[in-house]
C-alpha cells in the first residue's frame, strides 16, 4: 500500500511531474479523469476470464531484470508454453498490460488540441506520456496484484523487480500463501541500451528512459540475494542477440540447480561478477550500494540451503 501511496503522490499538485511540464498542470483534473477511465480498463483486462485455483497453492510468477532484458517477451513465452496451466493467471505488468492499455490518457495527450503540440518530435510527446502515465500505470497495476494475491488468484507479473521494497513483496506474497517462481532476464548492457532505443525509435514504444536502462541495470545484481532467499523456483534467461527469444540457461527448482546452457551460464557469470566490480568502485566513490556475495555460488547455496517441496509444479523451464 505504502509503494502505492508513493506513486499516487506523484499527481500531487507540487509534485516534481507537473514543474517538469507546466503546461499540463491547467490540465490536472482532466487527466486525474481519463486515468480513473484507464484504470478501469487495466482491471477488466486482468480478471477476464480468470478463476481461482482448486487442490493447490496459487502462484506468483515475476520478472527480474533492467529495461530492455526481455522481461515481458520472456513471460509471455512461459505463459504461452503451457497454456492449460496459465490459463486462469491474473496479468500484471506496468507496460504491456498497463500503460499500452491506458487509451484515454494517451489519445488525450497524444492527439488532441495544443496540448499534443511536440514540435513534430515524436519521441519528445512519447517521453511526456511516459512521464504522465507511468506512475498511474503503477498504482492501478499494483492495485490489481494485491486485489489477486489477497484473493488467492495465480498471478503473472511483469516487473524489473528492482525496487527497494521487493523483499517486503515477496514476503507478503509468500505469507498469503503462493508459490514464488522467479524468472531472472539478463542481456549486456549494451544490447539492452539497443533494443530500448529500437523500441523507441522504429516502433514508437516509450516504455523506460535511458536513465532506468542504466540505473535499474545495476540495480538487478543488488537484489540478487532476495531472488535467491524468496523463490521456491527460479529459471536464468540470457539475451544475446537483438531479435531472437532469451535463452533459458539454469534452473532452481526442489533445492537442485540444473544448467541447461553452459555457455550461456558462463556468461551469465560473468556479467554477474563484472557487476559486483562495478559495485565495488562505486561504494568507494561514496555512493550508496548495496553489496551481493562476490561469487555467485553464495546465491545458489541460499537457495540449496533453504530448499523445501513445492506443491505440485506448474511451470516448464524448457523455454527459449
Amino acid at each position: 500500500q505504502n509503494i502505492i501511496e508513493n506513486w499516487q503522490a506523484q499527481y500531487e499538485p507540487e509534485s516534481d511531474l507537473w514543474q517538469k511540464y507546466p503546461e499540463l498542470l491547467s490540465h490536472r483534473d482532466k487527466i486525474m479523469q481519463l486515468i480513473a477511465l484507464d484504470e478501469e480498463i487495466i482491471k477488466q483486462f486482468a480478471w477476464m476470464n480468470v478463476e481461482r485455483p482448486q487442490g493447490r497453492a496459487p502462484f506468483y510468477i515475476g520478472t527480474c531484470g533492467g529495461p530492455g532484458s526481455s522481461k515481458s517477451t520472456t513471460l509471455d513465452q512461459v505463459l504461452e508454453n503451457d497454456p492449460q496451466a496459465f490459463e486462469n493467471v491474473v496479468k500484471v505488468d506496468p507496460d504491456p498490460w498497463g500503460l499500452a492499455r491506458m487509451t484515454f490518457l494517451s489519445g488525450f495527450l497524444l492527439s488532441f488540441g495544443e496540448i499534443a503540440k511536440f514540435d513534430g518530435h515524436y519521441e519528445v510527446a512519447q517521453r511526456r506520456f511516459y512521464d504522465v502515465g507511468r506512475p498511474a500505470s503503477n498504482y492501478s497495476t499494483l492495485r490489481v496484484l494485491n486485489d489477486a494475491v489477497h484473493r488467492g488468484y495465480d498471478v503473472a507479473h511483469g516487473t524489473t523487480m528492482t525496487s527497494p521494497h521487493v523483499g517486503g513483496l515477496l514476503q507478503s506474497i509468500k505469507g498469503a500463501g503462493h508459490d514464488i517462481h522467479l524468472l531472472v532476464c539478463s542481456a549486456s548492457d549494451e544490447l539492452r541500451m539497443e533494443l530500448v532505443q529500437h523500441r523507441i525509435g522504429k516502433q514508437g514504444n516509450y516504455q523506460s528512459t535511458p536513465e532506468d536502462v542504466r540505473n535499474k541495470g545495476i540495480l538487478l545484481p543488488q537484489r540478487m540475494p532476495i531472488y535467491f532467499e524468496a523463490a521456491d523456483t527460479l529459471l536464468l534467461f540470457r539475451k544475446d542477440k537483438p531479435f531472437e527469444s532469451a535463452n533459458c540457461i539454469a534452473q532452481y527448482a526442489d533445492g537442485q540447480k540444473g544448467i541447461l546452457d553452459q555457455t550461456g551460464y558462463n556468461v551469465f557469470i560473468q556479467q554477474y561478477h563484472q557487476a559486483y566490480q562495478t559495485l565495488c568502485e562505486m561504494q568507494k566513490a561514496g555512493e550508496e550500494v548495496s553489496l551481493p556475495p562476490q561469487n555467485f555460488a553464495a546465491l545458489e547455496a541460499l537457495y540449496i540451503a533453504r530448499a523445501q517441496p513445492l506443491s505440485p509444479a506448474v511451470m516448464s523451464p524448457t523455454v527459449g
